[in-house]
């Protein structure tokens, strides 16, 4: 009788499961609080939104889109940067990098953690507010386009509900030409691809920096934002304003403009950026294991 084959050290199903339950059992609490909270601070910014905002627009479905990416390009790093803050405690750190499974393994339930469960649970919650307070804005337009004399009114028209209609990220507004259609799919696929990439940022400088880690990467995130910017302003070579990614979606205006070099260099920046993020905070959980 053949003896079972022994778990792949690599990677291994039932261990990454194991691993899963276990992250969830122990954690699930600490991400409700930071998911209360982030509620309770979209909540108010959706408050003083609709109350400062005389003219009722604030949460049509354009501006609950751009509140909708702020702020998942805002909470997300944030709370990247705190999925290993167990590696700071000393007998947590001993605990997380004792356990058994496998460094790709705490690598990949990082990532699928951060890039598939947090924009999901992001969305629903996100949804839910924006959907309140465009129900509310709604009525409060209605109500204040009816207090309006004849003369008032003039050319206003009637507030309509499809202007209040709830932003879903993977639903594009309706009746878009050829070029509004791409470049929405580019403006979702920019957002989603910036979204990966500060993440992974987040990830490798609290796994990179032993010591004030947040504020180590913060400064140095501000540190290349600023030169990034200052390069992007006086360079005469390729400028990342215009790296477009709607140069990379075939049949796209841009995509025919745009030389097989400028794909390239899109698709170098675009894709490769969150690729090597990632891959270096592989690298940087490994060294912290072999340490």
């Amino acid at each position: 009788m053949n003896a079972p084959a022994a778990p792949s050290p690599f990677f291994s199903l039932p261990r990454f499961v194991r691993l899963a339950r276990v992250q969830w059992a122990e954690r699930w609490r600490g991400w409700a609080g930071f998911a209360l909270a982030g509620a309770l601070l979209y909540a108010l910014l959706l408050a003083l939104a609709v109350g400062n905002n005389h003219s009722h627009n604030a949460l049509q479905t354009s501006g609950q889109a751009e509140l909708y990416a702020a702020g998942l390009l805002l909470s997300g790093p944030v709370f990247a940067g705190l999925y290993f803050q167990g590696l700071r405690q000393p007998g947590a750190a001993l605990l997380l990098l004792m356990r058994p499974a496998s460094v790709f393994e705490k690598w990949l339930l990082a990532a699928l953690t951060l890039l598939l469960a947090y924009p999901l649970a992001y969305t629903l919650v996100i949804g839910a507010l924006n959907g309140l307070g465009a129900a509310l804005e709604y009525q409060l337009a209605v109500a204040h386009f009816q207090s309006l004399s004849e003369a008032q009114r003039g050319s206003l028209a009637m507030p309509r509900p499809q202007q209040w209609a709830l932003f879903h990220p993977l639903r594009m507004a309706p009746h878009l030409d050829r070029a509004g259609l791409y470049d929405a799919v580019a403006d979702r696929l920019g957002i989603a691809l910036m979204f990966a990439g500060l993440c992974g940022f987040a990830v490798l400088g609290s796994l990179w920096f032993r010591r004030a880690p947040a504020i180590k990467t913060v400064l140095l995130g501000l540190a290349l934002f600023m030169a990034t910017g200052l390069l992007d302003a006086v360079g005469d070579g390729v400028q990342l304003s215009r790296l477009e990614l709607a140069q990379l979606l075939p049949g796209s205006l841009q995509a025919q403009q745009a030389s097989a070099l400028q794909q390239l260099v899109v698709a170098l920046f675009w894709l490769g950026t969150p690729a090597l993020l990632w891959l270096a905070a592989w690298r940087a959980l490994h060294e912290r294991e072999l340490a």
